[in-house]
């Protein structure tokens, strides 16, 4: 359990391992260089700040892996950023995830299609596994861009739903956000400005989106939106 306090950690293999639950209810973690970041059968981030640098999978989940609170940040070379063998529920906080180019990616969930009911969520990668139906929030699959681009999503009547700058390429992404409305319409721009001073790994939570150019327009009519990319079932180990 990691209740507070900050840890800085640089790691050979894992950079916090668990057995059995390895639970953050709070404090600072930093993960500057490891193989893996968290690892246990059970992980579960209820509040806290995690920024994770790794080469594999940033969180491994063995049978179930739960975000309901904090800022999570994590960027792996060549794995996943999320990855559970399990399940993957998702309820609140900000998560900002880059993975691996395929087969590997942001999200990777293998034996369900991940849950998410809250928060706001961002992943990027070669692919990632395909939110679900069912859940409670809209999630939209955008397309590739380069680092240093930018992405947009506003409403009809142009108010900015969301706003993000990449910080690295990447083929695909999820994003998953409150705010978007049921057989509302939206428009997807790229390569415009964002003003705004809440910046969270190049999220804007107060950022208000100006130019650039039309991508995409699409529907909330389902709770998966396609808007440019693809999601699907993912395998991975352990």
């Amino acid at each position: 359990f990691v209740e507070g306090g900050t840890l800085t950690l640089v790691a050979v293999k894992d950079g916090i391992n668990a057995n059995d639950t390895l639970m953050v209810d709070g404090g600072e973690i930093v993960i500057a260089d490891a193989y893996e970041g968290l690892e246990g059968t059970f992980v579960i981030v209820n509040e806290g700040s995690l920024d994770i640098t790794v080469s594999d999978d940033a969180i491994n989940a063995a049978a179930d892996l739960q975000v309901n609170g904090g800022m999570l940040y994590a960027i792996c070379t060549t794995g996943d950023a999320l990855d559970s063998n399990g399940s993957m529920e998702l309820t609140g906080g900000v998560v900002v995830v880059h993975g691996g180019e395929m087969p590997e990616g942001g999200l990777d969930c293998d034996q369900s299609a991940i849950s998410i009911t809250g928060g706001t969520i961002i992943a990027t990668g070669g692919t990632n596994s395909s939110p679900s139906e069912d859940n409670s929030q809209y999630s939209i699959l955008l397309g590739s861009a380069n680092a240093g681009s930018s992405v947009g999503i506003l409403d009809e009547a142009g108010n900015t739903v969301f706003a993000f700058a990449s910080e690295i390429s990447y083929t695909n992404m999820v994003v998953s956000i409150a705010g978007i409305e049921a057989d509302a319409t939206y428009t997807v721009y790229t390569d415009g400005t964002i003003s705004g001073s809440d910046n969270f790994h190049g999220f804007y939570a107060d950022g208000v989106y100006e130019g650039g150019t039309e991508s995409q327009t699409f529907t909330a009519d389902s709770m998966v939106i396609s808007a440019g990319g693809t999601a699907g079932m993912m395998g991975g180990g352990f």
